[in-house]
């Protein structure tokens, strides 16, 4: 949202705008402006924070008039208001008499409009048809708890917009050029993207739930998007969420090239990844049953020939019944010198981190190509495993990683069971980690473990409801 509207501005040529919104936010918080800052874990994904009641009570009323909340019954609205937002808790029922009523008090300049609290947002297409004449300077427009069937095409006519939440969308939104975010998650019916929207250059985070096999959406059939043809370039987030036929992210010359963050939950038909993602920092997976991280040699390539996660710090995987153990392309590729942060969590096949007989196959190579063992994650500072019980071993250099500050192992009976501090059989290949949490609930009461796998649940669930939901958030 602060993008949409312009406030925030590339001091020089190659910063991002992610970026430097991230320092503003580390800013406010340092000097307690926000609080209570909530992340997924200890992953530094940032899910969202609180404000106290004194400085928002300040922040309203320096705010004032240009930002304003609303409701249907106001009277006197100044003509200053730019930015509306509409916290009440039901839709009009008379929506064509008293909306129509409401809006024509407001300024024709008006920039932001958002429904965040209505139950049964906007019904009417007509409504909107109307809205869109009347105010053709918004930049941000959060209809995401609207009930009609589609966006007229006339929502081609907002030029200045930049912010888009909804539940359905026209071919005709491919013509907002200057359009940074669009969050389609509220899509639950939506059978596929626009046809173009791939082309759309200034498209920074997409959000979206979808029924179609392929993306990008011309490539349904397609193996390799064709050379020359340039695809989400400019994208930087993607999230993936309840994507129930998604097969594939089809990859090719100038597809997702500035892809920073990539967050897939619950596509069930998923079995693969692109293998080049050169800018990808981010990479949060859960519950994809078909996923396959080994890539299976598709079109005769060997899994070792994988280089395209050369920029990856931070690797989230949940949920992966196919996952046994780590895939070559993190143990031998780039990534494995930038890594930082490592996740597995509720995998119930997951059995090794590195297998011995990899290993070996491992230090046959050129000693000058990649160094030897399971120490070459150089850079990995937090490894967490979660309810993974087939897992029982570690790595044999597992006491090699001199950057892990943080290790936590929990749910994993038999690995817990030999990491005992002291007596384990592991204990001295992880007694060098500072921070180490090896929690074992073997002798707990029996319901305890479903005990524990309900917190797990509920916890992943606060976390995927809340890492689109709210404008302000931001993946690090």
């Amino acid at each position: 949202m602060w993008m949409g509207h312009g406030l925030i501005q590339p001091s020089q040529q190659k910063e991002e705008m992610e970026d430097i919104g991230n320092q503003y936010l580390d800013e406010l918080l340092q000097i307690s402006f926000f609080q209570d800052v909530e992340y997924f874990d200890d992953t530094g994904l940032f899910c969202g924070f609180k404000m106290h009641d004194l400085v928002h009570d300040l922040a309203l009323l320096v705010a004032r008039p240009d930002c304003n909340s609303l409701n249907f019954d106001c009277k006197n609205i100044s003509t200053k208001v730019r930015h509306v937002s509409m916290p009440e808790a039901d839709w009009p029922k008379e929506e064509e008499e008293k909306v129509s009523r409401f809006f024509g008090k407001l300024n024709n300049n008006i920039r932001t409009i958002s429904f965040p609290d209505i139950v049964d947002g906007p019904r009417s297409e007509s409504f909107v048809g109307s809205f869109i004449l009347r105010f053709k300077y918004i930049r941000v427009l959060d209809l995401q708890k609207s009930s009609f069937e589609a966006l007229p095409n006339s929502i081609c006519n907002l030029k200045l917009l930049r912010y888009l939440n909804i539940k359905r969308l026209p071919n005709s939104i491919c013509k907002l050029h200057h359009l940074q975010t669009l969050v389609l998650e509220g899509c639950v019916s939506l059978e596929a993207l626009p046809r173009h929207i791939e082309t759309m250059m200034s498209l920074r985070f997409l959000s979206v739930k979808t029924q179609q096999i392929a993306l990008p959406p011309h490539a349904q059939g397609e193996r390799e998007v064709k050379v020359g043809r340039r695809c989400f370039n400019s994208l930087r987030l993607l999230g993936l969420v309840e994507c129930d036929s998604l097969e594939s992210l089809v990859e090719g010359m100038g597809t997702f090239t500035a892809l920073r963050t990539l967050i897939i939950m619950d596509c069930p038909c998923l079995s693969s990844l692109p293998k080049n993602l050169p800018a990808l920092e981010t990479l949060v997976i859960m519950g994809c049953k078909s996923l396959d991280l080994g890539f299976g040699n598709r079109n005769g390539e060997k899994e070792d020939d994988i280089r395209g996660f050369g920029r990856l710090r931070i690797l989230v995987l949940s949920e992966l019944p196919k996952l046994e153990i780590l895939p070559k392309w993190l143990i031998q590729g780039p990534t494995s010198n930038t890594l930082l942060s490592l996740f597995i969590d509720s995998c119930d096949n997951f059995r090794a981190l590195w297998e011995e007989e990899e290993e070996e196959e491992f230090l046959s190579l050129s000693s000058s190509v990649f160094p030897e063992g399971i120490d070459h994650l150089i850079a990995l500072r937090q490894l967490k495993i979660e309810y993974c019980p087939k897992l029982s071993i570690l790595a044999e250099k597992m006491g090699n990683l001199s950057a892990l500050t943080h290790l936590t192992i929990e749910g994993c009976p038999e690995l817990a069971n030999r990491c005992k501090r002291g007596t384990g059989e592991y204990w001295n290949k992880i007694a060098h980690v500072p921070d180490l949490y090896i929690i074992d609930y073997s002798d707990s009461d029996e319901d305890n473990g479903p005990f524990l796998s309900k917190q797990l649940v509920e916890r992943v669930k606060r976390w995927r409801n809340r890492a689109f939901s709210n404008s302000t958030n931001r993946i690090v």
